[in-house]
C-alpha cells in the first residue's frame, strides 16, 4: 500500500482487524465489528501488505461511491499496554 496521507476530511472512519493479508496477490482483508468484510490493495493509502499481520487492529477510511463504500485509507492503531 502506498504511504500514508492524511485522511480526506469526507471519509467515514471504522475501526477493524486484518483477516487476511495476501502480499502475492496484492490485497488484505479486514472484518469490522459488524462481521463485513473488507478489502484493500498496494495502491489503498498506508501501511504496505508485508507490514500488516492477521488480528492486528487498523482504523479504515471508506469512500462513499454512488451507493457503496471501497477502502480509500488504512492505518495501524496502535495496541494498548
Amino acid at each position: 500500500m502506498h504511504q500514508p496521507d492524511s485522511p480526506d476530511s469526507d471519509l467515514l472512519p471504522m475501526e477493524a482487524a486484518v483477516s487476511e493479508v495476501l502480499p502475492k496477490f496484492g490485497i488484505a482483508f479486514f472484518t469490522d465489528g459488524r462481521s463485513r468484510t473488507w478489502g484493500a490493495t498496494r495502491t489503498t493509502l498506508g501501511p504496505a501488505l508485508d507490514d500488516l499481520t492477521e488480528g492486528q487492529r487498523v482504523r479504515l477510511y471508506l469512500l462513499d461511491r454512488d451507493g457503496f463504500s471501497i477502502v480509500r485509507h488504512c492505518e495501524v492503531l496502535q495496541e494498548a499496554r
